[in-house]
């Protein structure tokens, strides 16, 4: 298995492990360089890998008994030294008050090599709707 397949493999159970409350398998796959940005889908512009790992912290506390439904993954490539992964995801979990709350997302990983080892360097992700025209 190339390192590209193994890091895709890692990326997907890392998100699992995400929703379910845990943020440190995925804060694992990514770069801890200034240049890195998330634009997640709680909102926000957040930017830099000290950053990041806070944000990731919240953004998994945000879950709870999190599940993917649906990762299914429309497009991927990786040349050189970039790659990218793009998916939909459904994900069903409970808010504070225990009513499942679900979110479908459209997802982007953008993840460069550094030092023979795969790593994110953006993840854009925001809700999946129904195409409108502009009002």
């Amino acid at each position: 298995m190339s390192s590209w397949a193994l890091f895709h493999d890692q990326v997907r159970a890392s998100v699992s492990a995400f929703v379910s409350g845990d943020a440190e398998p995925y804060k694992s796959c990514w770069s801890r360089g200034s240049d890195c940005t998330v634009f997640g889908a709680f909102g926000g512009v957040v930017r830099g890998g000290a950053e990041i790992a806070s944000r990731l912290d919240w953004a998994a506390a945000q879950y709870r008994e999190g599940r993917y439904t649906r990762f299914e993954v429309l497009a991927d490539a990786a040349g050189a030294d970039f790659g990218y992964i793009v998916h939909l995801e459904r994900v069903e979990s409970l808010d504070a008050d225990g009513a499942t709350v679900v979110r479908e997302r459209r997802v982007t990983h953008v993840a460069r090599e550094e030092q023979g080892q795969w790593r994110i360097v953006h993840q854009h992700s925001d809700p999946l709707v129904e195409v409108a025209p502009p009002r």
